[in-house]
């Protein structure tokens, strides 16, 4: 037996009821209260009819009546307003400083024996996902309004990242985008990297030489210390020398080169490939964040991200290095990666920030219309039948996996609450 599990009995089971204390008085849930998650009794405002008297105050719940003892409450004045003590076992009476008993309700024989094994299967099965083979039985209208409460819960997971980038970098919206971008761009294996040369480079001076794709590229190669080795090839002695002269200018200061990883990835996601393409992107698009701010539509966001490379990157992966020459601009794919992790929570913020709503709108409607990402977990679920229509649902899977059945949250998730109950 475990405290969370009378928590969701006392939420979901008792309210409207009539028992008896263990002193044998009559009992009615009125009102279970708000659950505390903070330090203090765990249900707060609940209403409970003892005899003919209406109480109202705080719960406590414990899986024995001892732990009162056990966890001291009877030194701790937060526990002087408890109206009753709801236990598994009642193994110990317990008494207010005053000398009255505490009024106290075993749960012990209430509930159906099946809800408590259901939720203990959920508990300690091994499946990927702990409802896996009961899935197919949850309705699809609690499955859907889960996953859009998910979606806008990850939002605002990510939206708080974003404000905190934002503080970082002094309120800079095209720095702090920039940054973001970047990172992105890394994927799991270059990300870090990517974050530092980002954190490192000042987008403004990428700006300041935006016309001259050379410069932009010899800035982003320079600061990823990507420009140290000695080069047979005339365009890498190019830009390092200009890089020279631009570290120079702006004072910058490289990050390492050897950080940067290339073991057991696809040649188009080098990060090699991955600035080049980022280059181009500052060459092309000047005031980035403004521009996307008026442009946050999905076809208008395809064609933003859809660049190439230089002439030397289309067919080089390395630097003098030469190779076929194929296609490496950024796939739409990638381009939904970028509005998934930037413009969208970017969008929202924004409009968070400013006070302006339909910012927030946008971007719930840009998660909306773009088509569901396929990675590992995502399959998985469609694997049981779970197939999400958008990206808003998929983000939302992504969420529901990581916080929720990872860590064996069922009773705080509406799919695993409907199942037990």
């Amino acid at each position: 037996m475990t405290e969370d599990f009378l928590h969701f009995i006392w939420k979901f089971k008792l309210a409207g009821r009539h028992f008896h204390t263990s002193e044998g008085e009559n009992l009615l849930i009125v009102k279970t209260g708000e659950h505390n998650h903070d330090s203090g009794p765990d249900f707060e405002g609940a209403q409970v009819r003892l005899g003919e008297t209406l109480w109202a105050g705080n719960v406590e719940i414990h899986i024995r009546s001892s732990d009162w003892i056990r966890h001291r409450h009877q030194h701790d004045q937060a526990y002087d307003n408890i109206i009753l003590h709801v236990v598994f076992e009642d193994d110990l009476t317990i008494k207010r400083g005053n000398g009255e008993r505490m009024p106290t309700l075993a749960l012990k024989d209430v509930f159906p024996p099946d809800v408590y094994e259901t939720y203990n299967y959920f508990l300690n099965n091994h499946l990927w996902i702990p409802c896996a083979m009961r899935l197919p039985e949850v309705r699809d209208v609690v499955i859907n309004d889960w996953l859009t409460a998910l979606s806008v819960t990850r939002l605002e997971r990510k939206s708080k990242d974003l404000e905190n980038l934002l503080q970082f970098t002094g309120n800079d919206w095209n720095q702090a985008f920039f940054q973001a971008l970047a990172s992105t761009l890394g994927f799991r294996i270059n990300k870090q990297p990517f974050e530092l040369l980002a954190h490192h480079t000042p987008v403004q001076c990428l700006e300041k030489h935006r016309d001259q794709l050379l410069q932009v590229e010899a800035l982003l190669f320079g600061q990823a210390g990507l420009l140290e080795g000695r080069y047979r090839g005339e365009y890498p002695k190019k830009l390092k020398k200009e890089y020279q002269h631009l570290k120079n200018k702006f004072s910058l200061k490289p990050i390492s080169g050897h950080l940067w990883k290339f073991m057991r990835l696809r040649p188009n996601n080098f990060p090699t490939i991955r600035l080049a393409q980022l280059a181009m992107i500052i060459h092309l698009r000047s005031n980035l964040f403004s521009e996307i701010i008026e442009n946050a539509g999905y076809d208008k966001m395809i064609g933003f991200f859809t660049v190439g490379v230089s002439e030397y990157w289309k067919d080089h992966y390395y630097f003098d290095r030469q190779s076929k020459n194929i296609g490496k601009s950024i796939s739409p794919s990638t381009v939904e990666l970028i509005m998934i992790n930037n413009v969208i929570p970017f969008l929202f913020v924004y409009g968070k920030l400013k006070g302006q709503v339909h910012y927030q709108d946008q971007a719930f409607a840009l998660l909306d219309s773009i088509p569901a990402e396929s990675n590992s977990i995502v399959r998985k679920f469609v694997e049981f039948g779970l197939k999400p229509s958008s990206a808003s649902q998929s983000q939302a899977l992504l969420e529901l996996k990581t916080n929720y059945c990872d860590q064996k949250k069922c009773l705080e998730c509406r799919i695993g609450l409907d199942l037990i109950k």
